[in-house]
């Protein structure tokens, strides 16, 4: 299949937001079996604080992550950082800090390093 530049960069902000929706790697040090309860009376019955959870990626958005990381392997080092830090919608000011570069600069990388994926990807 042929990708198009945009489609690629959505891709990979997708890839981010699957690969952060997952549970941490390292597991809670004290592990208790007995539930969390209020010990206020007045915090009790859903008057206290509450966190929303976001909802977990879908099959078909895990299998596009997994494709998206294949298609990283293809890259070098710099190459990642770049394609990374743009799919974790850092600003491009941001990204030009990291790489030393002007935020001009460090778009067109970014551009010829879709160009070149997109190249490689039509090979394959």
């Amino acid at each position: 299949m042929v990708y198009t530049a945009v489609e690629l960069a959505d891709r990979f902000e997708e890839m981010v937001y699957v690969l952060r929706s997952f549970p941490p790697a390292v597991r809670k040090e004290k592990v208790n079996f007995w539930p969390e309860f209020p010990s206020d009376p007045n915090q009790s019955y859903g008057y206290g604080e509450y966190t929303i959870s976001r909802p977990k990626p879908s099959g078909e958005q895990i299998d596009r992550a997994d494709e998206c990381l294949y298609w990283l392997l293809k890259l070098n080092k710099d190459q990642k950082e770049l394609i990374w830090a743009r799919a974790s919608k850092f600003s491009w000011r941001k990204i030009a800090a990291m790489k030393g570069c002007n935020k001009d600069t460090a778009k067109l990388k970014w551009t010829v390093v879709l160009m070149q994926l997109i190249e490689k990807l039509r090979h394959d």
